[in-house]
């Protein structure tokens, strides 16, 4: 296809759903002018930009829209700068036009942002359905429709042909910017599906197949089982699978459909009660197909997993993902100045301290104790002038003054140890640090938070194959040394301040 023939299809394409809401009132065209917002993924001074305006205004004009004359068109373009398009969305949802035309899937992401009523109509967007910006294809609802322009399975296709054109190559990376393409997640499943069905792993393939029923994906599901089982024919799990497969499926479809896959669920289930009779394929057909209920999941070591890629590709694969955990977007090589400038700012910060005997705290009333203003006391005191004369020196004071001053210590210790309690309640071991136990008060604080971070992401920081045990089993136990530890900590607290 031509490059004017492209355009001009995609301008037909996208005036026609333009229409749609307009042409209830067409009628009225000559008397009423119509405000259209367009925002395009496109600097202004593209040339590409003046193409695709131009074929956007002649397959207006072709039916009946002329800018200018009935209807009044508001370009805006933002490029590829994601904050750039935030704006820009703003502003013309701010501006209210009766449509919203948009030609991407973050500008319309960031328009679905800002509004949630003003019609709007999208091309080249993809997996609007999987990204929550409509309902499903055939009845969008909401504010939203137009068209996707993308099949995500094609993913897999990609690394088939790949593979035809160089058979030995067996790392593939795949770059992409999250920002400006966030449906790379949609095209990543099925890239790593067609991986798994190039390890030729059969209890791999046979989990891979469960995951893709559960999502719906019948026919993949069905694909993976039977490569599994041409890979180890002994092997009963996908045999099984298919045979619940093609029985649940056949109680589903018209009788003429149904016949091929009651007997294809005949025949592997012979294959199932020579393997091993005991399984027993279900009779009941009435039920709906759901994962885990009949199916098998052959089990899977992390060992056997981690069998299946390099060590090195490995070792750094984990390396990459805690380093982005941890440290964002950021260069290895500048993650450990991380720190080394924490380091650095702590030293410095002491350094400047001492240096300029900034005051602290008495221990015992709590006043600031500071050698510029009482230059009497000696270097590294942690009492107080006052302090000092009630406490330390005889005679110098008032037994009235010494009363007072008792007073007032016990005020500063009570509500010291308010304020101990309520950080000891709000973090396990921060009570102690505040309380001036900090190695203590630390290894509380730490105990904490590990467990408490352990729950929270409960799935690991890494993505690391787990085993088929309840969510239960391992949250428990974590939430009982959690428990353990805060009330161990506040044991402690009570005990010290006591």
């Amino acid at each position: 296809m031509k490059r004017r023939d492209f355009v001009s299809l995609f301008a037909g394409a996208a005036a026609a759903p333009l229409l749609w809401p307009l042409a209830a009132r067409a009628q009225r065209t000559d008397r009423i002018m119509r405000r259209l917002g367009v925002l395009m993924a496109i600097a202004a001074n593209d040339p590409e930009a003046r193409r695709r305006v131009a074929a956007f205004e002649h397959g207006l004009r072709e039916r009946g829209w002329i800018d200018g004359r009935n209807i009044s068109i508001d370009y805006r373009w933002a490029s590829d700068d994601p904050e750039l398009m935030r704006r820009e969305a703003a502003a013309l949802v701010a501006a209210a036009p009766d449509l919203i035309f948009a030609n991407s899937t973050p500008l319309l992401t960031a328009l679905r942002k800002e509004s949630t009523t003003l019609p709007m109509v999208f091309v080249q967007v993809t997996d609007p359905v999987g990204q929550g910006l409509v309902a499903n294809l055939a009845r969008p609802g909401g504010n939203v429709t137009g068209f996707t322009n993308f099949e995500f399975a094609i993913g897999g296709k990609w690394l088939q042909t790949l593979k035809e054109i160089a058979p030995a190559v067996t790392r593939v990376a795949v770059v992409f910017n999250p920002q400006t393409a966030p449906y790379a997640g949609a095209l990543l499943r099925p890239i790593e599906a067609a991986a798994a069905k190039r390890s030729n792993e059969p209890r791999l393939l046979t989990n891979l197949g469960n995951a893709m029923l559960a999502k719906g994906d019948v026919q993949g599901a069905a694909e993976s089982y039977t490569t599994a089982t041409s890979v180890d024919a002994s092997l009963v799990a996908p045999f099984y699978n298919l045979a619940v497969l093609y029985s649940r499926r056949a109680a589903s479809e018209p009788p003429e459909a149904a016949v091929k896959d009651v007997q294809r669920a005949q025949n592997v289930s012979d294959v199932v009660s020579r393997l091993q009779p005991a399984l027993i394929v279900p009779k009941d057909t009435s039920q709906p197909m759901l994962l885990n209920r009949s199916l098998l999941s052959p089990g899977l070591s992390s060992g056997e997993i981690l069998t299946l890629v390099d060590a090195g590709d490995r070792d750094s694969k984990i390396e990459s993902q805690l380093s982005l955990q941890l440290l964002g977007n950021v260069d290895a090589v500048l993650g450990w100045l991380y720190p080394v400038a924490i380091a650095i700012a702590f030293g410095g910060l002491s350094a400047l301290l001492r240096r300029g005997k900034i005051s602290k705290g008495c221990m015992r009333c709590g006043r600031q104790v500071c050698r510029r203003c009482d230059p009497q006391l000696s270097v590294g005191s942690a009492l107080c002038q006052q302090c000092v004369n009630v406490f330390v020196r005889k005679n110098v004071v008032e037994p009235a003054v010494k009363i007072r001053k008792q007073i007032e210590i016990a005020q500063f210790r009570s509500e010291k140890e308010k304020l101990t309690y309520a950080f000891g309640l709000l973090c396990s071991g921060a009570g102690h640090v505040f309380s001036g136990l900090p190695i203590r008060g630390a290894i509380y604080v730490f105990l904490f938070l590990f467990a408490l971070a352990n729950i929270l992401f409960r799935h690991g920081v890494l993505r690391y194959p787990y085993g088929a045990e309840p969510l239960f089993t391992r949250l428990a136990p974590l939430a009982a040394a959690l428990i353990a530890v805060y009330l161990l900590s506040l044991r402690g607290l009570y005990k010290q301040q006591s």
